[in-house]
């Protein structure tokens, strides 16, 4: 399946009223999944198809289940090409990027 969320990730019980800083970062070959700064999974040797892929892309949505949609609020939105922002445990920022 193309859902990086089911394929990179770890049990986590959100809360209510909480926000969270989410990250997917791909660095190579593999998906890794954070969660305000913590590696929660990782999903090694992806395929090329992801690496390459030339489709859309979804937010807050699965991909395969068109009426599966997250009940929450995005914040701030950021897409880095080219470069792997996080590899292990970090510190998420405590400002808007500029």
């Amino acid at each position: 399946d193309n859902n990086v969320a089911t394929t990179a990730h770890q049990s986590f019980a959100f809360s209510a009223n909480t926000w969270y800083h989410m990250a997917w970062v791909r660095q190579g070959t593999n998906m890794k999944m954070f969660i305000n700064g913590v590696l929660l999974g990782t999903n090694t040797n992806i395929p090329s198809s992801w690496v390459n892929a030339t489709g859309d892309v979804n937010v807050a949505k699965l991909t395969y289940i068109s009426s599966q949609l997250t009940d929450g609020k995005i914040e701030e939105l950021r897409v880095s090409k080219g470069i792997a922002r996080w590899t292990e445990n970090f510190t998420p920022p405590t400002a808007p990027f500029k």
